[in-house]
């Protein structure tokens, strides 16, 4: 999944590909820490449980992603696209000093579900970037 949609972002985005390439890297650095806390937090007592997220989330992910990844055709002006790389990339630092708070807060009791609440908050926020964007040339 991970080489397809690079592949999709590079053809997407030919002006910007660094870009692209560099902030695709950086949240696949983050999704280990995403996928390791999430885990620590709700499934820490619960083998089992883990066990069928591991099984099920992955492949939900993966064909909800699907629907969406395709090659677009549709001319972007270049300075929109530096705009949107910057808010996109701003949400990441954010997901990962949010990350670095709850690792060296700890998650103790019923923080976990709270943690869990607002990192998928956090991870749904960058695709405000494209629907500001559509509801801009709408």
């Amino acid at each position: 999944m991970n080489t397809a949609v690079l592949v999709t972002c590079i053809c997407n985005f030919r002006q910007s590909r660094g870009l692209v390439s560099g902030l695709l890297k950086g949240y696949v650095g983050l999704r280990t820490a995403i996928f390791t806390d999430t885990c620590s937090a709700l499934f820490a007592d619960d083998p089992a449980s883990f066990l069928v997220m591991l099984a099920v989330v992955p492949a939900a992910v993966c064909a909800l992603a699907m629907v969406f990844l395709r090659e677009g055709t549709a001319a972007v002006d270049e300075e929109d696209d530096g705009r949107c790389f910057a808010a996109i990339n701003s949400l990441a630092v954010a997901i990962a000093l949010y990350l670095l708070a709850a690792d060296l807060m700890g998650l103790d009791g019923g923080g976990g579900v709270v943690f869990v609440a607002v990192l998928l908050v956090l991870l749904a926020s960058p695709a405000a970037v494209p629907a500001i964007l559509a509801w801009r040339s709408w």
